[in-house]
């Protein structure tokens, strides 16, 4: 009589090669993931400090037309470094914001500010705020600066 043939445990070559294979291809998916997210993340970043130096463009402009001055165009860099000259790739952003105002009609100013920069990869990206802003009226103004008057009086009781 024969033994039966017994069959030994454990795990063959093939099946160790492919589940290298997929963990490995796992891993490269989870890098490329990463650096997608990184990328979006630090691009979400640049437009909300962009955002936010357009809006303080089109606050220095409302202010100038309250004032009763004649908002002026302005052009600054905004960066890292005071002329935005040596940035790293990659390191930090430089900003130029471009504010402009244009009468549009009595008292009615149509102000614009618009900041530009690149990415890391050298595209150029653009946000602008536009507004109106009005300037104020004179006889609205005095009336600002008298003195109040109670709105209600108490009675005075009578002899």
């Amino acid at each position: 009589m024969k033994p039966a043939a017994t069959r030994q445990g454990g795990i063959t070559l093939l099946e160790v090669l492919i589940t290298m294979s997929l963990v490995a291809f796992v891993l490269v998916s989870l890098g490329r993931l990463q650096a997608g997210l990184l990328l979006n993340h630090t691009l979400g970043r640049q437009q909300s400090l962009a955002v936010l130096l357009a809006e303080g463009g089109l606050a220095r402009l409302r202010l100038s037309v309250a004032s009763a001055d004649a908002p002026r165009a302005r052009r600054e860099k905004l960066g890292p470094t005071k002329d935005c000259g040596e940035i790293l790739a990659g390191q930090d952003t430089c900003y130029e914001r471009r504010d402009h105002a244009v009468a549009a009609a009595a008292g009615l100013w149509r102000i614009e500010s618009t900041v530009r920069w690149r990415d890391r990869h050298g595209t150029s990206r653009q946000v602008s705020l536009h507004s109106l802003a009005a300037a104020p009226d004179p006889a609205a103004l005095a009336a600002l600066y008298q003195p109040a008057t109670p709105l209600l009086q108490t009675p005075r009781p009578r002899p």
